[in-house]
């Protein structure tokens, strides 16, 4: 627990730290922000290389009393609550990506023009929103660590970007806000009928039909709840029709703000689907097999097409992040191990490979001013490393072997082909969607006559400093597709309690 706590606190105290600086000292909150950073990320490194891959039950957990609230009129305590937090192969998967790409961004942040500070601090705020909630195992807990990474990402969107970023920003809080405001029912529900949020009292209660019956937890109940359950994590995913908000945010805010909310954000949704679904209903989640390949077949395509036709690289880095979230979906809908662990695979190489291509994305906007297809060509003339980066990502986002995405693209439908062989036949024609948006928009950039606006000079190739981020992300790309057991193996016990669950 002390592991746990600490981590959760690091983000926090260097809150305080950056408070007592000056803002405008540039470089210095620069240098405080990456030793700031650097603390979470050892520290995830530290609970990885201490974690038992054999234990099947939490670890680094722990519980100490929070607080009660009193029943008027009834007996005992009434609704006792915990600081309850634990790590699993689901959450230190998570645990370590969140480090990663939180670090990555601070030193992304060196591009940043004005108002440093404050975005150091907000990152800082949604780092500790994030860890706590992926360690939380209270599930008000969790839901507070939740509501935290929606205020933090609010300002992130609308104090940096482009024009609109503003009503970026209040879609995303919309959107975001009815979808938390729909799983704080669900929680009151479930609250109201088992006395309890702690998650492990939650699963062993709910296991059991006879206490089930007792406490009036019905099917038509229980369907309620876990409806709502995914219709609130649906959104964050995001789920077509509930996506809209990703494509204005990923389109008008900053580009470093992009990598936390495409990178990171995201995988709150997945999380929540295999933690919240899968551990509490399992049975239920068991009959949703064809509904979620359904979904993310929906996904797929619909990302994939309008990726296809978008003559913004942000926009098709937006439908892209749209279509491989449709991924984690048939993943879950495969309902066995070779599923699921393709499901945090995806989560996981997204979260690297997204971020990844934003960060070019932010270098090539730097340079030339612009990200629309039309107005660049021939950049690997005056840019031939960053083109270089650029085909590397591109090929781990379509899912090149030896590259994170084919591993999880292969476990995702070698799952998916045991249980439902149609949609994953279907899934697997979709993936050619990916190589096609993804090299009409490379061959567009890199290749081709070069552009008049760039022939005139002043175009620099990335800089050594510049290149420490994309270079880093891309080697635990290429880390997890040739020794994907570094990401797989804690994985195991956690997949099989699960599976046990489900009966399977």
């Amino acid at each position: 627990m002390l592991w746990t706590t600490a981590l959760l606190l690091s983000p926090l105290l260097g809150i305080l730290i950056l408070t007592f600086l000056p803002r405008e000292s540039k470089r210095l909150l620069q240098t405080v922000g990456v030793l700031v950073a650097l603390v979470p990320l050892v520290l995830a490194l530290l609970m990885y290389a201490q974690f038992d891959r054999d234990a099947e039950a939490m670890q680094f957990d722990g519980s100490v009393p929070w607080f009660a609230i009193p029943i008027p009129g009834g007996m005992g305590q009434g609704f006792v609550f915990e600081y309850t937090v634990g790590v699993d192969g689901l959450s230190m998967a998570l645990i370590l990506l969140t480090a990663i790409v939180s670090f990555v961004v601070v030193l992304a942040a060196v591009h940043l023009a004005e108002r440093v500070k404050a975005f150091l601090m907000l990152l800082f705020l949604l780092e500790a929103g994030l860890l706590g909630t992926f360690v939380s195992l209270n599930l008000l807990l969790f839901f507070l660590f939740f509501e935290l990474v929606i205020v933090a990402m609010y300002f992130l969107i609308s104090f940096w970007g482009f024009r609109e970023r503003e009503s970026a920003g209040i879609q995303f809080l919309l959107y975001n806000g009815i979808g938390s405001l729909i799983l704080l029912l669900a929680l009151i529900v479930l609250l109201l009928h088992t006395g309890t949020l702690d998650f492990l009292q939650l699963q062993s209660m709910l296991g059991n039909e006879q206490y089930r019956t007792m406490a009036g937890l019905g099917d038509p109940l229980r369907w309620g709840v876990l409806l709502a359950i995914l219709a609130a994590f649906a959104v964050k995913l995001p789920v077509v029709p509930l996506h809209t908000w990703m494509i204005r945010v990923n389109q008008e805010a900053h580009p470093a703000v992009v990598m936390l909310e495409s990178g990171l954000v995201l995988k709150i949704g997945g999380y929540g689907m295999m933690r919240l679904g899968v551990g509490l209903f399992p049975d239920l989640m068991a009959s949703l097999g064809s509904l979620l390949a359904i979904l993310g077949l929906v996904n797929l395509f619909y990302g994939g097409f309008l990726a296809l036709v978008q003559q913004d690289l942000r926009r098709v880095l937006a439908y892209a992040s749209v279509s491989h979230m449709g991924i984690v979906l048939l993943g879950l809908a495969a309902m066995n191990a070779s599923g699921w662990q393709g499901v945090i695979f995806q989560l996981v190489s997204h979260g690297l490979l997204s971020p990844l291509l934003f960060y070019i994305l932010l270098i090539i906007y730097l340079r030339t001013g612009t990200t629309r297809l039309d107005e660049l060509g021939g950049l690997i003339r005056v840019m031939p490393v960053l083109s270089g980066v650029f085909l590397a990502a591109a090929m781990g986002y379509l899912g090149l072997p030896l590259m994170s995405g084919f591993v999880s693209e292969f476990l995702t439908f070698h799952g998916l082909f045991d249980r439902l062989p149609g949609f994953a036949a279907v899934g697997v024609l979709g993936m050619i969607l990916t190589a096609a948006y993804l090299l009409r928009a490379m061959q567009g950039i890199t290749f081709g006559p070069l552009i008049p606006r760039l022939q005139e000079g002043g175009v620099n190739d990335v800089r050594v400093l510049e290149f420490i981020p994309a270079i880093a992300l891309l080697a635990l790309v290429l880390l997890l597709g040739v020794i994907p057991s570094v990401l797989g193996d804690p994985l195991q016990n956690t997949l099989q309690s699960l599976l046990l669950r489900l009966g399977g």
